[in-house]
């Protein structure tokens, strides 16, 4: 079977939807000899070293800007995808768009709603999704989401056809469960002693500002906050709050972290933070419990289904309930060993391989193999 998958999450520095499309196309690469791919890609960037080579991978690169393209291609509808993703049997959007195609034969994951839901959560090209996804879902015999509740919102919200919609949960890779801390890179990003940890790009729905307020209130002068994510949207000038709140000494800013330093994070803090309003999934937590750490999760979207009990659970609209899940997740010695151990077990059920699996399914559904 010939998949064309796109790609261009791969060409950007990888954050959640990099790391599906990463983890996602090596799964499959390893669950299937018989699948080979032709990788597509729109975007301006010519960083290919995170796409992977081999007999079974083409690449068909267009170096022009995304956002143009898309909506251009979408109101003109011509050419045709094929020129950009060849004579596939399937045609794999990763991040909510395929191109227009001769036959219907696209399946495109869908990771949340967003655009919808929370369109003042998301950046004016991100909002075009309102117009842009429902075309998409015209030309395509399956979406996937990654949890049941993405799911229903997207057949209830935008009317696709439940019994075409795949669950294909998010998997937990090795090197969280076996992560090590790393009192070196501690000390080299300005960490001394223990800490908190949260991971995310820092934008309104990962509710950064609560977390902050939070924290701040809280009687912990030993305790210090590590914030690793990218600088993202919104307006909201993170350093400049922690110097409002008086706390720069207890905060640690260390910006994009790669993966195998994220590990090493997670391994050594007290605890991770994940107060969002709104995910798609929430790979972070899952991973945060895979090295053994409490996860203090806001009580919203897919993550209760994903993470289960495990979490030291939240409002997070209320920073009041922030900091009593922090103190309970720092400080209550019974409460963390339960959520080290559930979280383990929960963490362990979650792996690529059967990620793999449900989208090769899903790709035989469209595919009539």
């Amino acid at each position: 079977m010939r998949i064309a998958y796109d790609a261009a999450p791969l060409m950007r520095p990888k954050t959640g939807v990099g790391y599906y499309t990463s983890n996602l196309l090596e799964a499959l690469m390893a669950y299937e000899d018989n699948l080979a791919f032709d990788l597509f890609a729109l975007t301006r960037s010519a960083n290919t070293l995170e796409v992977p080579t081999g007999d079974r991978i083409r690449l068909r690169h267009l170096r022009i800007p995304a956002r143009v393209a898309v909506t251009a291609w979408e109101i003109i509808r011509f050419p045709r995808g094929e020129r950009l993703v060849g004579n596939a049997d399937v045609v794999h959007g990763t991040n909510f768009w395929v191109p227009p195609l001769k036959r219907r034969n696209g399946v495109v994951t869908i990771h949340d709603l967003t655009f919808l839901l929370y369109p003042e959560m998301v950046t004016p090209q991100v909002r075009r999704y309102r117009w842009i996804v429902p075309k998409v879902l015209e030309r395509c015999s399956i979406v996937i989401t990654p949890a049941e509740t993405i799911r229903q919102q997207v057949a209830s919200e935008l009317g696709f056809p439940a019994d075409r919609i795949v669950v294909t949960p998010e998997g937990v890779r090795d090197r969280f469960a076996t992560a090590q801390r790393d009192r070196e890179l501690e000390r080299s990003l300005g960490i001394a002693g223990e800490y908190v940890l949260f991971a995310g790009t820092i934008e309104p729905r990962k509710n950064v500002e609560r977390m902050v307020r939070a924290f701040a209130s809280m009687d912990h002068n030993d305790l210090t906050l590590v914030i690793a994510g990218p600088p993202g949207w919104g307006g909201f000038d993170l350093p400049a709050l922690v110097r409002e709140l008086g706390i720069e000494e207890r905060v640690v800013i260390s910006g994009y972290t790669p993966d195998g330093e994220l590990g090493a994070l997670m391994a050594g803090a007290l605890a991770f933070l994940f107060p969002s309003i709104y995910e798609g999934f929430g790979l972070p937590p899952l991973e945060a419990m895979a090295a053994g750490v409490p996860v203090v999760a806001g009580r919203a979207g897919p993550l209760p289904e994903v993470l289960g009990d495990a979490p030291i659970w939240c409002d997070p609209l209320e920073v009041d309930s922030i900091a009593a899940a922090i103190e309970v997740a720092v400080s209550d010695s019974e409460v963390r060993e339960m959520a080290i151990t559930q979280g383990r077990q929960r963490a362990s059920q979650f792996t690529w391989e059967s990620t793999a699996e449900a989208t090769l399914a899903a790709y035989r559904l469209v595919a009539g193999a």
